[in-house]
């Protein structure tokens, strides 16, 4: 892929600056990233303070409990990055700056996945924190890294999940029907399937 830009066209770089002032200018992002960090911490402190773990459970496990909530958000969030555009009918102004959808598409993704692992990693940080300080020693305390990471690298492959069915479906409740049901659908049928449950049901999110 070509970085610069040809006469008259936007390369990746400058729609790379294009995404990301529609990222710091947009509202509806910043709460859906705010609404995602909410779930998660909030879950966390409801866990510490009831204490609402099996006995084998770990401070880790039980600081993330709220990550299931948060990638149903986090999908939102990508989802939004695309249909908000072609809701509005910004998205033709979009690619008559830059024709190629290949470079647009891709300074989406660059941004999204950033973004999203840019907050999801401090999110995950201070819930396994709130954990720890909330959570009696008797629960094992996990290792928390690199799982951290790992969540974190979740969210981003999550939301540029979103961003594919949302570029494929171009309407927000359609393509965020679609993402809840593929995220909450291993969870509903691992019961179903004996002993695969564990590969397929058990902590997928």
């Amino acid at each position: 892929m070509r970085t610069k830009a040809e006469p008259g066209r936007a390369g990746f770089t400058e729609a790379l600056a294009s995404e990301w002032a529609k990222f710091r200018t947009v509202r509806s992002t910043r709460w859906t990233l705010a609404a995602m960090a909410a779930f998660v911490l909030g879950i966390a402190v409801f866990v510490g303070a009831t204490r609402s773990l099996q006995p084998d459970d770990t401070v880790l496990g039980g600081s993330l409990t709220g990550v299931t909530f948060g990638l149903l958000v986090g999908a939102s969030f990508g989802v939004l990055a695309i249909s908000r555009e072609y809701a509005t009918g910004t998205i033709g102004a979009t690619l008559m700056c830059c024709p190629r959808r290949g470079v647009v598409l891709a300074a989406k993704a660059t941004v999204t996945a950033a973004v999203m692992f840019g907050v999801a990693l401090p999110t995950c940080l201070l819930a396994h924190r709130v954990g720890s300080v909330m959570l009696p020693d008797s629960y094992a305390p996990g290792t928390p890294m690199p799982a951290l990471l790992g969540v974190a690298a979740c969210f981003s492959v999550t939301a540029l999940g979103g961003l594919a069915v949302g570029t494929l479906l171009r309407h927000s409740a359609g393509a965020i029907t679609t993402m809840v049901a593929v995220l909450l659908l291993p969870t509903l049928i691992g019961p179903l399937l004996g002993g695969w449950e564990r590969w397929i049901g058990d902590d997928v999110i």
